[in-house]
C-alpha cells in the first residue's frame, strides 16, 4: 500500500478556491458585457441614421433635386420625388433596434439640390436626431446626429449620468 503523502491531485479546499475565483471573474465579466448591447443597439441606430442624412445630402447634389427627412413613428426616412411626378418615395429607412427609441421630434426638413438643410418654409435649419435605450430621460445611455444648416453631420454619444 501507498502511504498518504505519495498522493498526487487537489484538496477540496484548492477545487473550491478555484471555482470561486472562476465565478467572481465571470461575475465582473458579465456585469461589463451586460451594459454593451443597450449601448452597441443605440450607437448602431445613430450610425445609420447617420449615413443616411449623409446618403440623403449626396443624392440631393447628385440627382439636384431635394431628399427629405422625416420620423415616422420611432423610424427615420428618407425620400425623394425619383419620378419626377410630384410624389415622394421612401429612399431609405432606419428602424431602431428593439429597446432603442427615437427621442427627438423631427419636423420634415429637406436637403436643397446644393447640400444645405432646410425647414418646410426653405428656412436653413439644423437637425437634431437623438436615440435613447428604453427611456430618453437622462438615466441611459444616448447618442445624436446633429446636422448643421450647411448640411454637414456629426455623431455624439452622450454617456450615462
Amino acid at each position: 500500500m501507498r502511504a498518504l503523502s505519495d498522493k498526487t491531485g487537489f484538496t477540496l479546499i484548492e477545487l473550491l478556491v478555484t471555482v470561486l475565483i472562476i465565478a467572481v471573474l465571470a461575475g465582473a465579466a458579465m456585469s461589463v458585457w451586460g451594459a454593451k448591447p443597450k449601448r452597441q443597439g443605440v450607437q448602431a441606430a445613430a450610425r445609420e441614421v447617420y449615413a443616411l442624412l449623409q446618403d440623403a445630402r449626396f443624392e440631393a447634389i447628385r440627382t439636384k433635386q431635394s431628399v427629405t427627412i422625416r420620423a415616422d413613428g420611432n423610424n427615420v426616412v428618407s425620400s425623394s420625388d425619383t419620378n419626377n411626378d410630384g410624389s415622394f418615395e421612401d429612399r431609405s429607412l432606419v428602424e431602431p433596434p428593439m429597446d432603442v427609441i427615437l427621442c427627438s421630434a423631427i419636423e420634415d426638413v429637406h436637403f436643397t439640390p446644393k447640400g444645405a438643410l432646410q425647414d418646410a418654409a426653405g428656412q436653413p435649419t439644423s437637425l437634431t436626431i437623438t436615440f435613447g435605450y428604453k427611456t430618453c430621460d437622462g438615466t441611459n445611455f444616448r447618442a445624436s446626429v446633429i446636422t448643421n444648416p450647411i448640411g454637414f453631420s456629426e455623431l455624439k454619444y452622450l454617456p450615462l449620468n
